[in-house]
C-alpha cells in the first residue's frame, strides 16, 4: 500500500523543483522533505534518510540565526536550507574535524570507491569527533586532584617517567597530525 501525502494541493514550489539536487531525491525523500518544510519551516539541517518524525534537526543555538551542524550518521543524506543542496561526504567529514586536507592529497592513489560521496558520508557517520573528545579530556585536566609531592622518591624517578610520558603523548600527536 502506498502513502500519498497531499501538502498544498500537492505542489512543490518551481524553485525547488527545478533544483538540480531535488532532482537527484528518490520520491520518498523528496516527499519527505517537502513534509519537514511544513513542520518546521525554520530547520537548516534536513536528514532525508529518517523517517519523517526524524527529519529536521533542531540545530538553530539561539535566536541571532547561529546553526550547528547535526549528529552525522550512517546514511545519512542531509539537505542544507541554506545551500538548497545535499551535504556532502567532504563536508560530512569536515563536521567531525576530519583533516580533509590530508585525505584529499591521498586521494588519488585509493580506488574510486573510498572517494565517493556516499562512501566519505558513510565515514563521517560512523566516525566520532576527536577533537571534541580531546578538548573535554583537556578541560578536565585542572578538575584532577593535586599531586602530593610528599609522596615522592627523592631520587627525581617519578620525574623521569613523567618526562618520559610526556615524550610519548607529544609523539603520539605528532603522528596524528601527519
Amino acid at each position: 500500500m502506498q502513502m500519498i501525502w497531499v501538502i498544498g494541493g500537492g505542489a512543490v514550489d518551481e524553485e525547488l523543483a527545478g533544483n538540480k539536487w531535488y532532482q537527484t531525491l528518490s520520491k520518498r525523500e523528496a516527499d519527505a522533505l517537502v513534509l519537514s518544510r511544513v513542520a518546521d519551516p525554520t530547520c537548516e539541517f534536513r536528514n532525508v534518510s529518517q523517517s519523517v518524525g526524524r527529519i529536521n534537526s533542531v540545530s538553530q543555538i539561539d535566536n541571532k540565526g547561529k546553526e550547528v551542524a547535526p549528529t552525522m550518521l550512517p546514511g545519512q543524506l542531509t539537505w542544507v536550507e541554506s545551500q538548497q543542496r545535499i551535504l556532502t561526504g567532504y563536508e560530512a567529514l569536515i563536521c567531525q574535524g576530519f583533516p580533509i586536507l590530508l585525505y584529499q592529497a591521498k586521494a588519488r592513489s585509493l580506488p574510486p570507491a573510498c572517494n565517493s560521496q556516499s562512501f566519505l558520508a558513510d565515514i563521517a557517520g560512523n566516525a566520532m569527533a576527536f577533537l571534541a573528545i580531546f578538548q573535554a579530556t583537556l578541560a578536565s585536566v585542572p578538575l584532577l586532584p593535586a599531586h602530593d609531592s610528599e609522596d615522592e622518591d627523592d631520587n627525581g624517578e617519578n620525574q623521569e617517567e613523567d618526562a618520559a610520558d610526556v615524550e610519548t603523548a607529544l609523539a603520539a600527536l605528532a603522528h596524528l597530525q601527519r
